[in-house]
């Protein structure tokens, strides 16, 4: 699995997430790259989500764990992933969120 992307401070948790859900939570690598995200930068103490995230995880992360967060349309990191799956190929998945474009040139 390859795994990288852009957007400043945000892309720590963008491509740690992109991978737990890949290689933990088996999903697909466009399932994994296109999923909702959280970012906590912790100053300010304040949790960003797409709010395309189920209200009940929010709620429930808000009730029990006490976090303060912040609802967002699309985070502004962007992320590009590929992985070598046991069929031979190599699926891969361009981040939605990017602003321009982005077409495959080919490989």
């Amino acid at each position: 699995m390859v795994v990288g992307g852009s957007g400043g401070s945000r892309i720590i948790s963008a491509v740690a997430q992109t991978i737990i859900r890949a290689m933990l939570f088996n999903q697909t690598i466009k399932e994994a790259v296109d999923a909702p995200r959280f970012h906590n930068q912790f100053i300010p103490n304040v949790t960003e989500y797409e709010t395309s995230v189920p209200k009940t995880i929010v709620q429930a992360l808000q009730t029990q764990y006490h976090q303060t967060f912040s609802g967002i349309t699309k985070q502004a990191s962007v992320v590009q992933a590929l992985t070598h799956m046991e069929d031979g190929f190599i699926h891969g998945n361009s981040d939605f969120r990017r602003k321009t474009s982005t077409y495959p040139a080919g490989y």
